[in-house]
């Protein structure tokens, strides 16, 4: 079926459908065949091919947001005309009815979502995207896309999305540790990794899950920190914190992801001093970091992770490294900078029925006011 002028969504129309929109972008309709679930098939077929794809896009990461964050599988599969074809890993709500429920891609705190397919996301696939998401039911669908392609997402998002702007950074290490080393890393960077192996820290990585207690246990004193900082009540952090990422999530990534999943810690002596996960894949990305600051802030232990976490990524032949999210923090930005990472803006888009980012958003302000949260 094919409507000129508007978009047949498949949100009611059973696991298999086409849609067509008239996007921005292109004088005629482009046909897209849609499947939800995504068969798993296509899905690793396309993470093999797509040179940004990040491990946050493989259906391991949807297997384990769905057990450990009690979402289902809504990833949706899409076939051009063209024969490209490209998917959109995305979660829903478990308990809610559809109309009451939310999906996204991917949850906030989960990982970065959007599209990967077997040519480059261009505007005009983004606005088809779009519109097939529009015509879905539920009340909210968030999209955190690759910040690598902000800008093409960008170009294509309708007016009627609430969008908020972000900013994120990645390192190119395709030309392998050595360029990194001498082209990338400011001399600042090699000059620390330098300090923290006089200084006698040791670094051990592990796949198996079994560091994932002794970074948790960084995590909260990392809490207690960002209490301090923010002028928030300490019980309130904590709270939000376990919330957020409590110790069985961060189990069940280490068991979903196996060898992709790789934490690092940093030891002085027997304290641990700092940690992080990196999931690997064609691309890397060091999704956390925490730290005991006491420690860490005069030995250089975060750049020494740094220095064996990016040389792995090397050595597994990844083509970029991401940072994660750097939000306005400008000392998080130069720090990341100084290891060779490049900014790029981006932003999360936001399809919905009901103002429920404009209430959220009323509702953290009036919250911050009250305990004088400092951002």
């Amino acid at each position: 079926m094919l409507i000129q002028g508007g978009v047949l969504g498949s949100g009611g129309l059973g696991p298999q459908a086409v849609f067509a929109a008239v996007p921005f972008f292109r004088s005629k309709p482009v046909v897209l065949e849609v499947q939800t679930p995504a068969p798993r098939d296509h899905w690793r077929r396309l993470l093999d091919l797509d040179p940004e794809a990040m491990p946050d896009q493989s259906p391991e990461i949807t297997d384990w947001i769905c057990e450990a964050g009690r979402f289902r599988d809504a990833s949706r599969y899409y076939r051009a005309d063209d024969g490209a074809e490209f998917i959109l890993p995305m979660v829903r709500s478990r308990k809610l009815p559809t109309h009451f429920g939310m999906a996204a891609s991917l949850p906030l705190a989960w990982g970065t979502g959007g599209i990967i397919g077997t040519r480059p996301v261009d505007p005009a696939v983004v606005s088809q995207i779009f519109g097939d998401l529009a015509g879905l039911p539920y009340l909210q669908i968030v999209i955190s896309p690759n910040p690598r392609v902000g800008s093409v997402w960008k170009d294509a998002v309708p007016p009627n999305v609430v969008t908020t702007q972000r900013l994120a950074h990645a390192i190119d290490v395709a030309e392998g540790y050595d360029h990194v080393w001498a082209k990338k890393f400011s001399k600042t960077t090699r000059s620390r990794i330098r300090k923290a192996m006089r200084h006698g820290l040791h670094v051990e990585a592990d796949n198996t899950g079994r560091l994932m207690p002794v970074f948790c246990d960084l995590l909260k004193l990392s809490l207690d920190r960002w209490a301090k900082s923010q002028n928030e009540p300490r019980m309130l952090t904590h709270l939000r914190g376990y919330f957020r990422d409590p110790p069985s999530k961060f189990e069940a990534l280490a068991r979903h992801m196996g060898e992709a999943c790789m934490v690092w810690v940093a030891w002085d002596g027997r304290r641990p001093a700092a940690a992080s996960i990196v999931l690997y894949g064609r691309n890397a990305n060091d999704i956390r970091c925490v730290m005991d600051k006491e420690i860490a802030s005069t030995s250089g232990a975060n750049d020494l992770l740094l220095h064996h976490s990016i040389a792995h990524a090397c050595e597994r032949g990844a083509g970029l490294y991401h940072l994660g999210e750097t939000g306005p923090s400008a000392s998080l930005a130069h720090f990341k900078k100084r290891f060779g990472a490049e900014p790029y803006p981006y932003a999360d888009y936001a399809v919905e029925k009901l103002p429920l980012t404009r209430f959220d958003r009323s509702v953290r302000s009036i919250v911050k006011r009250m305990i004088g949260f400092k951002d």
